[in-house]
């Protein structure tokens, strides 16, 4: 949604899956996991030791549908070693909750802007059982957006094309296909 506020004009339509473009909902506590992960010691041995943090969501990110073990090793794969899992720990690092963390003016912006697409068709498939993007999430986009197209799945997690891919697929596949 970054690159979208800057590029409106390239825009006709949008699908949003289990993700955010705006702060942490005030209802929302931030999750514990998270939070380890991201201001701990414990939590940099973690994701750049163990790959805690991609072999925790490879684990739990599917309800519906578990994920094979193979699967699981695939979405795992380019996290292979302490020098390649930076990239995880600067993700979950540069998470803003604070204005004084980098990026909560990037996110800022994005949540200040994205009214602009209120108009534009946007379909929101998501998976209610995902542990950090839930139905806090999940309602501020329908607060926002309220004419929004939503398919929400209670029995799915936050890999929602993984979990209902025979049933989201199609959805997505038609909803950009629609004329507009």
């Amino acid at each position: 949604m970054a690159w979208a506020i800057l590029n409106p004009e390239r825009i006709e339509r949008i699908v949003v899956m289990n993700t955010a473009a705006f702060h942490l909902p005030e209802a929302k506590p931030f999750p514990l996991g998270l939070r380890i992960c991201r201001d701990t010691f414990i939590g940099t041995l973690l994701v750049r030791g163990l790959n805690a943090f991609a072999r925790g969501a490879a684990t739990v990110g599917c309800k519906r549908n578990p994920m094979s073990p193979e699967l699981q090793r695939l979405y795992c794969l380019p996290y292979d070693s302490w020098q390649n899992r930076i990239a995880t720990l600067r993700f979950v690092q540069d998470i803003p909750l604070a204005p004084s963390d980098r990026g909560y003016d990037i996110v800022s912006e994005v949540s200040d802007r994205i009214a602009q697409f209120r108009e534009l068709p946007l379909l929101i498939v998501w998976g209610e059982l995902d542990f950090v993007f839930d139905r806090y999430f999940l309602a501020e986009w329908q607060q926002r957006f309220p004419n929004a197209e939503v398919h929400s799945y209670p029995d799915c997690g936050h890999y929602i094309l993984e979990d209902a891919r025979d049933e989201v697929v199609p959805l997505i596949s038609e909803f950009i296909q629609r004329p507009a």
